[in-house]
This record gives structure tokens, C-alpha cells and sequence, in this order.
């Protein structure tokens, strides 16, 4: 429809100057407006500047195109850092676990149970202590032929197959997804965001996002 295409070229984003991946606040100081296309052009910047994953992931979400799944490691591995060098985040998360684990109710055979599974686990391979490396750890999952295993065990839960595989859920899945969905662009009805992409000069990314937008109000 014509407000999809207008609200693409019209809206606008708040941009963080100084980006909360880096600290940024949402002081007002500290935002201003861009339209999409400025907005995509001063993560290019800041990624050619500084090299930080995040402006590049940032960058191309924002120009319509796909991330790369090296760019979603490197995106992982860089929140991963990130938090675990931040002590008050570590200090954050263990006080919620003390938290949850304060209410819990853990009887002996309990105990027993999750002792047996430990023991149980780490001569399988499936756990390693934080002493190794993870060259050792790799070595222990391959040897026990872990990958294999799992596998097997998944093929022979019905939960999972229920919950993966069954027509039912994928139908489910199918009919919830909003880029199966019919979309109207500039006057013309498509059967897909993705066939409206193909059809038109807006991005596949550009329509996603505004038809999720539309469908949130």
C-alpha cells in the first residue's frame, strides 16, 4: 500500500551519536534524527573508522542487506567479550542466579541426581572443566563421537520431532510469519514481501520492516 512506501521513505531514526555499544546513553544529548539512508550512512562511517562489528551489522541491516554468518559470530563473540569484561555485568548475573536458586527447593535425592548426571556427562565428553582449553574440549566431544550421538537422540525424541518436524507446527510456523503475508506497493498486490522485493525497487528488508512495523499498531 502507499503508506508502506511512503513511511519507508519518510521515517525517521534515532540515532545514538556516541553508539550504546560503546557506552552510549539515551540522553537527549545524545540522539538525533536520520532518515533510514543517513542513518545507514554513519554506521558505514563509524565502521570504517573504528572497525567495530556492531556499525557493520548495523550498517547492512540498514541498507537492505543480509548479515553474513561470519559477521553473526564475530556479533556474538563481541557481546560475549564485552559482558564478560564488564564486571558489574558479571557480578549482575551471578546475583540473579544466587537469586533464583535461593527459592528452589533441592532435596537429596536432587543432589544425588544431578551429581550422577555430572559424572555421568563429563566422562561422555559432554562437559568440560574451565580449566581446558577449548583445542581440549574439542578433542573429548569428537572422541566420544558427541555429535553423532546427539543426533541420534534427537531423531528418537518424539518432543522434538513434535516440536520440529510435525506438519502441524510448520503450518503454524508458516501462517505466523509475516513475510508470507500479502503486501500492497504502490497500488499493486503481491503474494510475498519477497516477491514484492523482487517486483519492485525496495529492498526485501525495507518492506519486512515496515510490515512488521504495521502490523505491531
Amino acid at each position: 500500500m502507499y503508506e508502506i512506501v511512503k513511511a519507508i521513505n519518510m521515517k525517521k531514526h534515532k540515532h545514538h551519536i556516541i553508539p550504546k555499544h560503546v557506552g552510549g546513553t539515551d540522553e537527549p544529548s545524545n540522539i538525533v534524527e536520520l532518515t533510514i539512508t543517513e542513518h545507514a550512512e554513519e554506521h558505514r562511517r563509524l565502521w570504517e573508522e573504528y572497525g567495530r562489528i556492531e556499525d557493520k551489522i548495523a550498517w547492512d541491516m540498514l541498507s537492505g542487506r543480509k548479515m553474513s554468518e561470519e559477521d553473526r559470530i564475530l556479533l556474538a563473540k563481541s557481546g560475549y567479550s564485552k559482558w564478560r569484561n564488564d564486571p558489574n555485568a558479571v557480578a549482575a548475573w551471578c546475583n540473579n542466579i544466587k537469586l533464583a536458586r535461593a527459592s528452589q527447593v533441592i532435596t537429596e535425592e536432587h543432589k544425588t541426581n544431578i551429581k550422577k548426571g555430572m559424572l555421568r556427562a563429563w566422562s561422555e565428553g559432554k562437559m568440560c572443566h574451565r580449566v581446558m582449553n577449548s583445542d581440549k574440549c574439542r578433542e573429548i566431544y569428537y572422541k566420544n563421537d558427541m555429535g553423532n550421538r546427539l543426533a541420534a537422540a534427537r531423531q528418537k525424541s518424539e518432543i522434538w520431532h513434535n516440536s520440529v518436524t510435525s506438519e502441524e507446527y510448520r503450518n503454524k510456523k508458516r501462517d505466523a510469519d509475516p513475510r508470507r503475508k500479502k503486501i500492497v506497493v504502490d497500488g499493486v498486490e503481491y503474494p510475498s514481501i519477497r516477491a514484492a522485493a523482487k517486483a519492485t525497487s525496495y529492498s526485501y528488508s525495507q518492506l519486512r520492516i515496515q510490515a512488521l512495523n504495521l502490523s505491531k499498531k
